[in-house]
C-alpha cells in the first residue's frame, strides 16, 4: 500500500480571474461531476474479482474493498485535474490539498460504509452481498462535504476559495457577488462617473454629491 505525504494544513487560496458568479458555479459543478465520475470509475473496478493468484498472501482490490482496507491512488492522481478545473489551473498547493481532502474522505466513507455493513450482518460476506452503488454514492456525498457548495459556501471550495475571489454585497432585497478581479473595474467606472469632462455628455444622469459620497461609502 502506498504511503502519501501530509501537505500543510494551510494552504491559501488561488486568485482567479472569474468572470462572474455564474461561471464560478458552473466550474464547481464541473469539478463535481468529474470527482463523482471517477469515483463511481472506481468503486466499479475495484468491485470486479481479480484473476487468481499463485501466492496465497495476495490480496486482490476487490478484496482490500471488501474488508475497507483499499486506497484510491487512481482519484489521487486523476482527482488533481478535478480541483484544477475550478482554479483555472491556478494554485497548485492549494489544489493538491483539496484533492488530498477529497481523498482522505472517501477513503474514510468507503471504510466506514464496510465496517458498518460488518456491524449490522455477522454472517457477511457469505449471506450478504455489499451493495457497490451505494458505496459509491456515500463517498461521493463525503466529496461533496469536503469541497462544498457554490450555493451554501461551505467546504474548501465554497468557503476558502470563495472568499479569496467574492465581495458579498448584500442588503435585505438583494444579494450580489462580485469577483474581486473586476472590483477595480466596477469602482473605476463609479469614479469616472463623477468626472465633468469625461461625462459631459450625461448631465442629465450625474448624481448629486450627497449620493456619490453615500455609495463611496460602500465601495471604498
Amino acid at each position: 500500500m502506498s504511503r502519501r505525504t501530509p501537505l500543510p494544513l494551510v494552504s491559501e487560496p488561488p486568485r482567479v480571474d472569474y468572470e462572474d458568479f455564474a461561471e464560478y458555479c458552473d466550474l464547481c459543478s464541473e469539478m463535481h461531476r468529474r470527482y463523482t465520475r471517477l469515483i463511481l470509475a472506481a468503486v466499479t473496478a475495484r468491485s470486479k474479482p481479480d484473476p487468481p493468484s499463485q501466492k496465497w498472501s495476495h490480496f486482490s482490490q476487490r478484496d482490500l474493498l471488501l474488508v475497507g482496507l483499499a486506497e484510491f491512488d487512481d482519484i489521487s492522481n486523476e482527482g488533481l485535474f478535478c480541483a484544477l478545473s475550478v482554479t483555472k489551473k491556478r494554485g497548485l498547493r492549494f489544489c493538491l490539498r483539496l484533492n488530498e481532502k477529497v481523498i482522505d474522505a472517501v477513503t474514510t466513507a468507503c471504510r466506514t460504509f464496510v465496517r458498518t455493513v460488518l456491524g449490522v450482518h455477522h454472517d457477511y460476506p457469505k449471506g450478504t452481498t455489499l451493495n457497490y452503488n451505494m458505496m459509491g454514492r456515500v463517498m461521493v456525498d463525503a466529496m461533496h462535504q469536503v469541497t462544498g457548495q457554490c450555493d451554501t459556501h461551505s467546504g474548501l471550495v465554497g468557503i476558502s476559495l470563495f472568499r479569496a475571489n467574492f465581495i458579498v454585497w448584500a442588503s435585505n432585497e438583494h444579494h450580489t457577488c462580485i469577483p474581486t478581479s473586476r472590483w477595480p473595474d466596477y469602482v473605476l467606472a463609479f469614479v469616472m462617473s463623477g468626472h465633468r469632462r469625461l461625462c459631459a455628455r450625461m448631465q442629465p444622469f450625474q448624481l448629486q454629491d450627497d449620493v456619490l459620497r453615500l455609495i463611496s461609502s460602500y465601495l471604498l
